[in-house]
């Protein structure tokens, strides 16, 4: 099928005003594939780049317009004659960090952090809010004929947190807390577990996905309901944990996992807050914790896939609104406006996408 030359793109031009426009279909460098999207996630970067919050925003990296959309999946429509290793209609997800190649971080492997940076759908590059992107080919992975797009599209984010994960270095038998129940602290609970911890817990607000994460063998605190520290004594019988994460973006839950952390443990903020945190130095300095930062997902794509493959890490449940692309307006503002219970909200080329 021939690819046309004008696509349909939900363009961000301002805070709060997604505009739907015919564009022009990407222009391929020989290096680069054009991937047409089956399935994207709204992250809470995209909110935070909607409403305007987005540090990145306000920091010069980000700028309007743009079209978002990084936790995609799709199949390949057009190559550069320089692209090597995929072949025509192939389901492929990708790295979202795109280096130059050239500097001393990217040099190094650390492509996430170079100099000149780019990252789809959020920094001076157009994403997956439409019905065509364009990737460079080394950032792209193959997706297997047994894995379905909406499986797919949670790779992006699995990967930021499973990569926290592994930087944190969880150890055989470490105690895990992740504060917040969104679909990062979710996935940074699974693969620690996967990792090795005995007991995860996840710390949320409600019940609404309590049993979901039972089945996978981790345990819920409603903070609402109960003290945190008063449920990690009752439900493992000790007073701290070996290693917290902070996934809810809220400036003011970073403190509780830092008192929550035993002495010498771990503290790994995944999360953007938007605003200047105050934390407890003292507190990291007299029990001697490590805070572990973390960004993106780099060199985390293959290992999370395969921990997918064998069903260590879960997407079952975790989709719980499905929009068009024609739909985006009204599919962030449902996010935006919290119109109803959701872990993840999906942006699909049609609702008949599996």
């Amino acid at each position: 099928m021939a690819v046309p030359k004008s696509m349909l793109a939900a363009v961000l031009t301002a805070p709060y005003k997604i505009e739907m426009k015919e564009v022009p279909v990407p222009e391929l460098e020989a290096d680069e594939v054009l991937v047409e999207v089956l399935a994207c996630g709204i992250c809470t970067t995209d909110i935070e780049l909607y409403d305007g919050s987005q540090p990145y925003l306000h920091n010069g990296i980000s700028a309007f317009p743009i079209i978002m959309g990084h936790e995609w999946c799709g199949k390949v429509a057009a190559m550069g004659k320089a692209v090597k290793g995929f072949a025509m209609d192939e389901k492929v997800v990708g790295d979202v960090s795109i280096g130059c190649g050239k500097c001393y971080n990217c040099m190094q492997g650390k492509y996430h952090l170079c100099d000149n940076r780019r990252e789809i759908g959020v920094i001076h590059y157009d994403g997956a809010f439409a019905r065509y992107l364009k990737v460079p080919y080394k950032n792209l992975y193959h997706v297997g004929e047994s894995v379905s797009p909406l499986t797919a599209m949670f790779v992006e984010p699995a990967a930021t947190s499973c990569r926290a994960v592994m930087k944190t270095g969880i150890k055989f038998g470490d105690r895990v807390l992740v504060f917040g129940d969104g679909a990062i602290g979710i996935f940074a609970a699974q693969a620690a577990l996967a990792s090795g911890a005995s007991h995860v817990g996840i710390v949320g607000i409600n019940n609404l996905h309590k049993e979901l994460f039972h089945s996978w063998g981790i345990d819920f605190i409603n903070s609402t309901e109960i003290p945190v520290a008063e449920a990690v004594e009752k439900l493992w019988g000790v007073s701290k944990v070996d290693v917290t994460f902070e996934c809810t973006g809220n400036v003011d839950v970073g403190n509780d996992a830092i008192h929550m952390t035993a002495s010498g443990g771990k503290v790994c903020p995944i999360s953007f807050s938007g605003r200047m945190a105050s934390i407890d130095v003292d507190d990291v300095v007299c029990r001697d914790l490590t805070m572990v930062g973390t960004v993106a997902s780099p060199n985390a794509f293959v290992p999370t896939m395969r921990m997918m493959e064998v069903g260590k890490i879960h997407v079952d449940g975790m989709l719980t609104a499905k929009y068009t692309l024609e739909q985006t307006p009204e599919a962030f503002d449902f996010v935006k406006q919290k119109k109803g219970p959701r872990i993840k909200v999906g942006i699909l080329k049609n609702l008949d996408v599996k």
